[in-house]
């Protein structure tokens, strides 16, 4: 039986799962307007500053001070070797990217919820010798708004004798306390805590007294954020959430005409994830079925994929484009060609019937089925309740023909997340039709930098693999599976046809190194077994490799011992020649057609 191994570029090209923020790095923080007349007894104690609070020379010349507390280290790694100009804007534009909650928009709240707090730290604090921003106080500001400040008190210290007089001024050191008092309750980490307190001192106020956290996290956790995370949905800025006062920009127009589609669909899926979030009610109108993979990325993060399939009849496919377009439910219509690829298992949709297709109808070619997939991903604080990590609000097209007639083909997306517990609360929504699926899942990502040998998931698609030119997108659904500069066609369900080929992509992890070569040595097995026994059917050559990636191809036409309607294993052996360790895992896959007669 013949054999592909993958070259050397497309070696290279999946290992490169680089450029993927974090998903703490990429969390959705909604525009909202802060209280616009500051907190009680603040004054300017800063020089005047424009609108922005700094001009772009001086983002560029000072930026990763600006951003320091919610930078990462390799971002301000990064930035030490950034010389000119060019390299600091364009440092600048990834940074604010990877964090801006409506990617594809003009705006990008998150920025600009940052930088306007930068403006009002440097305005009220910042003096010639230290910006706002790097003042005690002024980053309080940046952390926690001044939302957060009930009331100011200054006080004035006790005069120390001793000190030296300033020409002109009076005995006595005149030193000054500001007490700030807290809303504890506008952000879990400010829990127990009712004042913050800064003392005077030569190079201004230092704070003094418990330790706060200054993070991104921190920033992310307000309260007023958080309720926009859970009412503003799927790109939608056509919401007034009563909760938090605020008007959040892109309404103009709002309420003439009457009801925009895209805001009553949008406004259905963000009901549909307040239920869901708020009170564990998940909605079923489309089947879904999903399954979620994980691979290595940098710095010891994991990339998660996960991959879905829909339940076709459930869905709408229709010409919207003119105004007699007609509209047809897949239920309502048989799909030309759909059924040649082969049956795939039951998926169930509640409340939608299935119905009998008419002949002519069967011939007219239908259109893509529009369809967002929207959610969150969660994850517990130590600090208090979940925190809203990333906001998921993806259009793409299900094409009636591709698939089954009764199931879609495979989509996926993707993200970069740091190894733990998260929650995905996440459903997709019939553009048209507005049906709608909601499901909240535990998710454990695996850490793979533990040094042990394992396995990653192991992709199971139909070549060829396919190399991408453009940077994976982290807000997009793919075909298949898109995973570094590679997309595979692959199906969740491991069905295929008595003539495929199975394509097999994984990792091997914590493989140890040669001393002489520096490099693995792996040896890898893979044997084809009978679903329900261990009898054997076929085994392929063992092969001795170096490197990490392994990708394999079992052209199912030169198996004679497999038959149609039959479920088979396909067995994965590796042994690490340099530790001697070894391990196996197993992949099951189904063939198309009725089984033979008993």
């Amino acid at each position: 039986m013949g054999s592909s191994a993958m070259s050397k570029k497309t070696i290279v090209a999946i290992l490169l799962i680089a450029g993927l923020p974090a998903a703490g790095l990429s969390s959705s923080v909604l525009a909202s307007q802060e209280r616009p007349g500051g907190s009680p007894g603040f004054q300017d104690e800063g020089q005047s500053q424009q609108a922005s609070g700094l001009d772009e020379g001086e983002v560029l010349e000072d930026f990763i001070n600006i951003v320091w507390l919610i930078s990462t280290k390799r971002e301000r790694d990064a930035w030490g070797s950034a010389v000119t100009d060019e390299q600091k804007a364009a440092f600048v534009a990834e940074f604010w990217e990877k964090r801006d909650p409506t990617p594809g928009t003009e705006v990008n709240e998150f920025r600009d919820l940052y930088m306007r707090r930068v403006a009002a730290a440097n305005r009220k604090f910042g003096n010639e010798d230290l910006p706002g921003y790097r003042t005690d106080r002024g980053q309080f500001i940046l952390i926690y708004s001044e939302d957060a400040i009930l009331e100011q008190e200054r006080r004035r210290l006790s005069v120390d004798p001793e000190a030296v007089n300033p020409p002109g001024g009076s005995e006595g050191d005149r030193r000054f306390r500001i007490i700030w008092s807290i809303d504890p309750a506008i952000n879990p980490y400010l829990e127990g805590i009712e004042q913050v307190v800064f003392e005077q001192s030569q190079k201004g106020y230092s704070r003094t007294g418990r330790r706060l956290t200054l993070d991104q996290d921190a920033l992310l956790a307000h309260r007023d954020l958080q309720a926009l995370f859970a009412l503003l949905l799927a790109g939608s800025r056509t919401v007034t959430p009563a909760v938090t006062g605020a008007t959040v920009a892109g309404n103009e127009g709002a309420g003439s005409g009457g009801e925009n589609p895209a805001t009553a669909r949008l406004s259905a899926a963000g009901e549909a994830m307040r239920q869901l979030i708020d009170e564990g009610v998940s909605r079923q109108e489309i089947g879904l079925r999903f399954e979620t993979a994980y691979f290595p990325a940098p710095e010891n993060n994991t990339y998660m994929v996960v991959a879905f399939k829909l339940d076709k009849q459930a869905l709408t496919f229709a010409d919207v484009a003119g105004v007699g377009g007609s509209e047809v439910a897949a239920g309502e219509a048989a799909v030309a060609g759909a059924g040649e690829a082969g049956e795939v298992g039951e998926v169930e949709a509640v409340g939608v019937g299935e119905q009998e297709g008419e002949a002519e109808v069967a011939d007219v070619p239908l259109p893509p089925a529009p369809v967002h997939a929207f959610g969150f991903l969660l994850q517990e604080s130590p600090a208090g309740p979940e925190q809203l990590l990333r906001q998921m609000a993806m259009e793409f097209l299900v094409d009636p023909v591709e698939g089954t007639e009764s199931a879609s083909r495979t989509y996926s997306f993707g993200m970069t997340m740091v190894p733990g517990s998260y929650r995905l609360a996440w459903g997709v929504i019939d553009d048209i039709s507005e049906r709608l699926t909601t499901l909240s899942t535990p998710i454990e990502v695996p850490n793979f930098g533990t040094g042990q040998l394992t396995l990653t998931s192991v992709l199971v698609a139909r070549p060829p693999m396919r190399e991408q030119t453009e940077s994976i997108d982290i807000d997009k659904v793919y075909e298949g599976v898109r995973i570094g500069n590679i997309q595979l066609d692959v199906d969740i369900d491991r069905h295929f046809q008595r003539d495929d080929t199975i394509e097999l992509l994984y990792f091997v992890m914590g493989a140890s190194i040669d001393p002489t070569s520096q490099q693995p040595q792996l040896e890898v097995e893979h044997t084809l077994l009978h679903g329900d026994s261990d009898e054997i059917i076929a085994r392929l050559p063992t092969q001795t490799l170096n490197y990490f990636a392994i990708g394999q191809q079992i052209p199912l036409a030169q198996v004679v011992q497999i038959e149609p309607g039959g479920s088979y294993r396909i067995l994965i052996r590796v042994k690490d020649v340099v530790s001697e360790n070894e391990l196996t895992y197993e992949v099951p896959f189904t063939l198309a057609g009725e089984g033979p007669a008993q």
